[in-house]
């Protein structure tokens, strides 16, 4: 090996523009595999690998492409690091002191964006071989949005367990307390990412950038572990020793791009790592609706509700109803409601595109029922919606066989404060969701992360892939704008 300076190997890379950085490809002292590493010329370089010193220890070096990382931490990383089967991974008091953590901070929209947030942060962890964090989901809108302490248990919507069968290490903040105590935590340097909604002229004040500090509350119906020191009825501040400068992406971001951002030096060896504004929509560790399957406790009240309802078959009687399920998604640019939050900048698209008027829902509909659906008549029609004008609702519902909705009403989603009633208003919204994916036959948003949602949930109970239709957005312009001259002629009046 030949010993070339630094800076001509800067310079070099500079000149050419390549997006490449020298990563150490082992593992030394505090600085993980990945790590972003500075040449200070005495290197042993050889093309694109080479040898480092870092306090008098030789470690292997290596030039990575950004886009390459991904593969490059897969193929460097130890197995026993990444271990990505629940039963290998438990939490101990030696982990506390050795372990690596992700806490990651999911306020970055509404709940299935806070979902989708989650799925990004599985795949960060895994990639980084970091603990994952789970603090849980916050229902927006709240009068306490930007700093409130009603955070909803994950547990308490999503089953742990089916996370874990997607990458086991992942723990939730209770029991990471409990067993490590907050120390772990506090100090922590924060990685802030700032997604599409977040760069718009108009923000909502819930999701305007990531906070300071984080603040977190034990659950009230949860026994308080004194352990955790607390501030004030098990109140916890986690604070942050630096932050760094927030990493813009795309709704459809590169992998090795997001992962880049925890990889810098002064960042890569801290013990935990803060996150927030971390969504992309293309990357997902497994199948989603596998590794986010609604926890027991929802399921349980699904079934409640959709038996109540006469949704589900019943065997004395020999009845099988046939049901459609409808998610009627309207964005609306009010924050303060659980439609909330559209564009400003975007909001003419949005309700071309995204917002369909009654007739021409129920055109659509009847089209989809007739040729998409090969004539399927339903005996009952599931609507889930965040509509909460009543009389609104009732022009979409009119003209569907049976209609059907959720007792628990967006009136009653918008109102819930406490971590009690959050927790309830986040679940009806899986309850939604999930009475959706039992239907023989589906019609949702693709403007919608839930309509997405639920067409994964009936992919995985193995509903075909025919029996869904999601409607709007770019690719459906012509169709909806065909929709609306037909309408327009007079199309409800000729039957």
């Amino acid at each position: 090996m030949r010993v070339i300076p630094a800076v001509a190997l800067l310079t070099r890379h500079a000149v050419a523009g390549r997006p490449t950085v020298w990563r150490a490809a082992e593992e030394v002292d505090t600085l993980p595999v990945g790590a972003q590493v500075t040449l200070t010329g005495d290197e042993l370089i050889s093309g694109n690998r080479g040898i480092a010193f870092r306090q008098k220890r030789a470690f292997h070096i290596e030039e990575v492409r950004e886009d390459d990382l991904p593969s490059f931490l897969f193929r460097r990383t130890p197995v026993y690091s990444a271990a990505a089967s629940a039963h290998e991974f438990v939490l101990t008091e030696q982990t506390c002191q050795t372990g690596r953590f992700l806490l990651h901070d999911p306020r970055v929209g509404l709940f299935h964006n806070q979902r989708i947030s989650y799925e990004t942060a599985l795949d960060m962890a895994s990639a980084l071989g970091r603990i994952l964090v789970l603090p849980g989901f916050f229902k927006f809108p709240h009068p306490e949005a930007y700093d409130g302490l009603q955070w909803v248990p994950f547990r308490d919507l999503f089953d742990v367990s089916s996370v874990r069968s997607c990458y086991g290490r992942v723990v939730e903040l209770e029991e990471l307390l409990e067993v490590c105590g907050s120390e772990v935590l506090d100090q922590h340097i924060t990685v802030p990412f700032e997604t599409l909604w977040m760069r718009s002229k108009s923000k909502a004040p819930w999701i305007n950038g990531t906070r300071p500090e984080m603040r977190w509350a034990w659950p009230p119906n949860r026994p308080y572990r004194p352990r955790a020191p607390r501030e004030a009825a098990g109140v916890q501040v986690f604070s942050s020793k630096t932050s760094e400068k927030e990493t813009k992406l795309k709704l459809e971001e590169r992998l090795g791009h997001m992962l880049a951002a925890f990889l810098k030096e002064g960042v890569a060896e801290a013990q935990t790592i803060r996150t927030h504004g971390l969504i992309a929509r293309n990357v997902t560790q497994g199948d989603v609706a596998t590794c986010f399957m609604p926890s027991n406790s929802t399921m349980d009240l699904a079934r409640s509700v959709a038996a109540s309802l006469g949704l589900l078959p019943v065997a004395e009687k020999n009845e099988t109803p046939k049901v459609l399920g409808i998610h009627l998604r309207l964005f609306k640019p009010s924050t303060q409601t659980s439609g909330g939050y559209m564009l400003v900048e975007h909001q003419e698209l949005t309700e071309s595109l995204c917002n369909f008027e009654p007739e021409v829902f129920f055109f659509i509909a009847s089209w989809a029922l007739a040729r998409s659906f090969l004539g399927f008549w339903p005996s009952k029609t599931w609507m889930a919606t965040n509509e909460a004008d009543e009389r609104r609702l009732i022009q979409y519902m009119s003209g569907f066989p049976g209609p059907r909705a959720n007792p628990y009403r967006p009136h009653h989603y918008d109102q819930a404060v406490s971590v009690e009633e959050c927790t309830m208003a986040l679940q009806s919204v899986l309850v939604d969701a999930i009475i959706c994916s039992w239907a023989d036959y589906f019609i949702g948003n693709v403007c919608s992360t839930m309509s997405q949602y639920i067409q994964q949930l009936r992919l995985r109970w193995g509903k075909p892939f025919a029996t869904n239709l999601l409607v709007g957005g770019i690719q459906h312009a012509e169709m909806l704008q065909w929709a609306r001259e037909e309408v327009e002629n007079g199309w409800s009046s000729r039957g």
